[in-house]
């Protein structure tokens, strides 16, 4: 019989080999990214049928599953995508849609990443529990591509969030971190300062940590104050 501790250092090896193999994809390596890809259309798709459950019929080690649909889907563009998402709608584990959701936060095209967003703010979309829209904007953000985009996005779509997730402050905390990760611009910061600071504790904390970052905070503009007059 195995022992507790084996599998709990197994455990750690295989963490630990996901982390670097996922750094040498993250800066580049192309033959990291190739085999990846190669094995996003060897094991998901030519593996996986319609209407069948990626739980079922992807045969990837649980550690590199998420890396499998992320670079499948980066690399393989709008059918890759397409892919994924429909596997995503069928899956009934969640561990799996979560590792299809990072997935399909992967996809290089903007709107597409804004799609998955108003996805999950459309409270009459299926897409996704209500507990856990905030791990969608959090896939998003973590693409380069879609931190470009995110805070404007959370500017121009604050009213659908708060109808979204009326009395949900912990699940918006999130959101705003999330949407806020990639500000490098004096302006962002001012906008960031003017909103809801005295009503939403994220607004501060993402507040500092931005100042923190470019060394300044000031307070000018005031887009959206009229919901906490």
């Amino acid at each position: 019989m195995r022992k507790r501790s084996d599998v709990v250092n197994e455990e750690k090896m295989s963490n630990l080999q996901k982390a670097v193999i996922d750094a040498y994809c993250y800066f580049g390596s192309q033959d990291c990214i190739k085999k990846f890809k190669d094995l996003f259309n060897e094991k998901v798709i030519q593996k996986c049928e319609s209407g069948q459950k990626a739980s079922n019929c992807v045969s990837v080690a649980a550690p590199l599953r998420a890396m499998v649909y992320c670079y499948g889907v980066k690399e393989g563009g709008s059918d890759a995508f397409d892919k994924v998402m429909e596997l995503y709608y069928a899956e009934t584990v969640q561990l799996e849609k979560d590792y299809l959701l990072r997935g399909l936060g992967c996809h290089k095209d903007i709107t597409a990443l804004k799609g998955l967003l108003l996805l999950a703010l459309d409270r009459n979309s299926s897409f996704v529990r209500l507990q856990d829209m905030p791990d969608v904007f959090l896939a998003v953000s973590e693409n380069p591509v879609g931190k470009e985009f995110m805070f404007n996005f959370l500017l121009e779509r604050w009213e659908e969030i708060l109808i979204s997730l009326p009395t949900e402050h912990r699940a918006i905390d999130k959101i705003i971190k999330y949407c806020t990760a990639g500000i490098r611009s004096e302006q962002q910061v001012d906008q960031k300062n003017g909103r809801h600071g005295r009503d939403f504790r994220a607004f501060d904390e993402e507040i500092e940590r931005a100042g923190q970052k470019i060394n300044w905070i000031k307070k000018h503009f005031k887009k959206l104050s009229e919901f906490f007059k």
